[in-house]
């Protein structure tokens, strides 16, 4: 027997090293490193890029806040830049003001929903001031631009390999370096990073197992319970027995779930003395990256196992995408997103429909919910200019940054899961059209 483990060992081993070898040849990178989170994962690239402390990095107003996180985990400050609401990658008039300052000495860019926006423009403004960039494709893995991936052509990128992108390893995340250059400088960083420990990477396994049962269960967007699931393994380890937990149904282990994602991150439920102490001290409501590590093997052999599916999920995604379009096009009350040029090969992770009346949203989401699809929580309801602690951490160009603005207001965001098929299109663009 214990050979028998050992050599399994061994197999998960070469596999570990295979993934980040697979996913080197796909970017035709100088190297491909597999970590513990993505998040870490950003604050690591642009720490080989220089970025300290006082530093401005641009970043667009209208992305994820852990993108936002790992700039002030650096002590760097972010830069808000406007998007367009029609792609939602960066305005490049607003990336000009900022640039203009004369202070960004980085920038990333996080193409949204596995859309493809233009970059041409901006990548021009970026290298015309000489500053470097990342590209964050958490949402645009698989995406394709003139035949090349997304994050090809930035000196370094970020995947993220949480439950809820085109591919997972639980949680996780990769750095691409493209720019040989930058080698030298990622290897020192990553040398010193400890590695995840078998205990953590099953902790991440039981979270997934949950997150996956939860989503089974309840047709939701793995979005809105991956996170539950992983906090719950995490704050109650071995103390609970999963097949007790599954049998409790859905509602009863999402409830066990949010008390735990309570404890370990006191919302609006905080004593008044903490709420105090974080709005005079914003960063103390920042949430903290943690340590980074190297990926488990036991994770990076999950992530083999779903990337050599992400290819075949992508062409179904985009059939229900392009049905989703031809059910839109010609309204004059909804619009779907701009996917990218004639070229460009989207890998639609979510449907982002355009509600042209922003107040009707809350509409179209009831009529959604009442034909029995989740088409919400949105995925991001504010700019990073109106969410607490970052519109007090950053720096704004510009009066208004409409467009994201727009973009937080209007979007609904219809699901492209495994449950959802031709037929199910129909039903939500029926539900949508009233």
């Amino acid at each position: 027997m214990a050979e028998l483990l050992a050599a399994a060992e061994v197999a998960v081993a070469r596999e570990a090293v295979a993934y980040e070898e697979e996913l080197r040849a796909y970017f035709g990178a100088a190297a491909v490193y597999a970590l513990s989170s993505g998040r870490g994962a950003i604050a690591l690239g642009l720490k080989a890029l220089g970025i300290g402390r006082g530093d401005d990095v641009a970043l667009p107003a209208f992305t994820c806040p852990a993108v936002a996180d790992a700039v002030l985990s650096l002590g760097a400050i972010p830069h808000l830049v406007d998007v367009s609401p029609r792609h939602f990658g960066l305005e490049a008039r607003s990336l000009r003001r900022v640039l203009a300052r004369g202070r960004t000495r980085a920038a990333v860019v996080a193409p949204l929903f596995g859309a493809v926006p233009p970059q041409d423009e901006s990548q021009e403004l970026l290298a015309e001031r000489g500053v470097p960039w990342l590209e964050d494709i958490a949402q645009a893995f698989g995406s394709r631009r003139g035949g090349r991936p997304v994050g090809s052509a930035a000196p370094l990128a970020v995947i993220s390999t949480n439950f809820d992108k085109p591919y997972t390893t639980g949680r996780g995340g990769v750095l691409v370096v493209n720019d040989a250059a930058l080698v030298s400088a990622v290897d020192k960083l990553v040398d010193s990073l400890p590695a995840q420990t078998r205990s953590e990477a099953e902790a991440i396994l039981k979270g997934l197992v949950i997150s996956d049962y939860l989503f089974a269960a309840e047709s939701y967007e793995p979005f809105t319970s991956v996170d539950l699931g992983y906090l719950y393994a995490a704050a109650e380890g071995d103390a609970y027995d999963l097949a007790d937990l599954v049998a409790e149904g859905a509602a009863a282990a999402a409830r066990h779930a949010r008390a735990a994602k309570e404890k370990l991150m006191p919302g609006r439920k905080a004593p008044l003395g903490r709420r105090f102490v974080r709005w005079f001290f914003p960063r103390s409501a920042v949430p903290p990256l943690g340590g980074i590590k190297r990926l488990s093997p036991l994770l990076a052999a999950l992530g083999m196992r779903h990337l050599a599916a992400a290819g075949a999920d992508g062409s179904r995604r985009r059939k229900l995408a392009a049905l989703f379009d031809e059910a839109f096009a010609g309204s004059t009350s909804v619009r779907g997103p701009h996917w990218g040029a004639a070229d460009d090969e989207p890998w639609p992770v979510r449907y982002p429909l355009f509600v042209r009346d922003w107040a009707r949203r809350p509409e179209v989401v009831a009529r959604l919910a009442a034909a029995g699809y989740e088409a919400g929580p949105f995925i991001y309801p504010r700019p990073l200019s109106g969410m607490f602690p970052y519109y007090k951490l950053s720096r704004t160009t510009g009066r208004y940054l409409r467009g994201a603005w727009r973009a937080a207001a209007a979007v609904v965001n219809l699901p492209l899961h495994a449950a959802v098929d031709e037929d199910a299109v129909h039903k939500m663009a029926r539900a949508v059209r009233g």
